[in-house]
């Protein structure tokens, strides 16, 4: 697991991590996670999130159409979770995982009512949330008997499919996840039509006549989420909204919705990297929104060293 480095100041996180005698808050969660899969009898994975609640005091856990992603909600008796039924089950899967780690900041003064709108931002401004989503990634993807079948799989495409398969994480999770272990210097890059952001308002205004190629080019196949191995981070790096090379593997893999791989040059630095792409749509709201997962790698057939 990557570490922040981060100051940390809210008084429960730092709490938590004298109550495990570390100095750093991310291994206080980690070592817990780790503690409450051996506690739950885990032999390995899928780690069930119907059994890992249980052993937290929760006594219910209710899928439903709510906006978040997911709350927790303290009961005189333990807690409840609730989560968004309109999310896929692995992604369900990570939000009762990080409610579950809410848990363990309300031994430490913080027992009220979490509501998370969204999960996996990974955004270290909001240390608790941060930390729950560190544990939510430690609790599906326990290195344990994640890194040794990520070494046996090697870094691809359909790695990250089998990983995400046996663990019932997300692509994007299980891509983050894969990320930080840093075997070798990778990235994972989702792709949608999007247009920038300084260009959104333009999208949702009248167009004088002539000028309506103008604004059909704004859309394009940009970056919506990129990880990266600390490794790789050395070499390159994909940022968001970012637009794909027109004409190439990646762009193909969209047009056509079939997978395509092969070295292709980039810019920012200018370099050759190898493009594994796949085109894996997804469903939010009833709605079909095109994707391409790419993985990129320094080569086609990186060694992992220890």
């Amino acid at each position: 697991m990557s570490k922040s480095k981060h100051n940390w100041h809210d008084s429960h996180v730092l709490a938590l991590a004298q109550s495990q005698g570390v100095a750093n808050p991310e291994e206080a969660v980690t070592s817990l996670c780790t503690a409450l899969i051996d506690e739950a009898g885990a032999n390995g994975p899928p780690f069930k999130t119907e059994i890992l609640t249980s052993f937290r005091g929760v006594v219910a856990v209710r899928r439903i159409p709510i906006k978040e992603a997911g709350r927790l909600i303290p009961l005189k008796d333990g807690f409840e979770i609730e989560v968004n039924s309109g999310h896929s089950p692995e992604k369900q899967n990570f939000s009762i995982d990080h409610e579950i780690c809410h848990t363990f900041f309300a031994e430490f003064g913080s027992r009220q009512t979490k509501t998370d709108l969204e999960t996996g931002t990974f955004n270290v401004k909001l240390e608790e949330e941060y930390l729950c989503d560190v544990g939510a990634s430690a609790l599906l993807f326990d290195s344990r008997w994640f890194r040794p079948l990520a070494i046996e799989l090697g870094t691809a495409s359909t790695s990250i499919f089998e990983l995400s398969r046996q663990f019932e994480g997300s692509l994007e999770a299980t891509a983050r996840a894969l990320c930080d272990l840093d075997l070798w210097p990778c990235a994972v890059v989702f792709w949608e039509e999007s247009v920038k952001p300084s260009q959104s308002n333009l999208i949702y205004q009248d167009t004088f006549p002539g000028l309506e190629d103008i604004k059909d080019n704004l859309l394009k196949l940009r970056i919506r989420l990129s990880w990266h191995s600390p490794s790789f981070k050395k070499v390159h790096y994909f940022p968001k909204h970012k637009s794909a090379l027109e004409g190439g593997l990646v762009y193909s893999c969209h047009m056509s919705q079939e997978a395509t791989s092969g070295y292709e040059v980039v810019d920012s630095p200018c370099q050759q990297l190898w493009m594994d792409s796949v085109y894996v749509p997804y469903r939010k709201d009833g709605n079909l929104h095109p994707r391409v997962m790419t993985v990129v790698t320094l080569s086609e057939k990186p060694q992992y060293s220890t």
